[in-house]
C-alpha cells in the first residue's frame, strides 16, 4: 500500500511519537533520492523545540 503527505505529517506531528524512534521503509519514489525523502519528512514537522 501507499501512505500519503498527510499521513506522514500526522505521524511527524504526533506528540506521543516523540520519544520512540521511527523506521522509513521505501522502495524507492522515481524522482526522489533518499536525502530528499528525508528532507520532505523533516519539512512536515510542525513542532517546535
Amino acid at each position: 500500500g501507499q501512505t500519503g503527505i498527510s499521513a506522514f505529517r500526522d505521524i511527524v506531528n504526533e506528540l506521543t511519537l516523540d520519544n520512540l524512534p521511527l523506521i522509513l521503509v521505501t522502495s524507492g519514489c522515481p524522482g526522489f533520492e533518499y536525502a530528499e525523502q528525508i528532507e520532505l519528512l523533516y519539512s512536515l514537522c510542525e513542532k517546535t523545540s
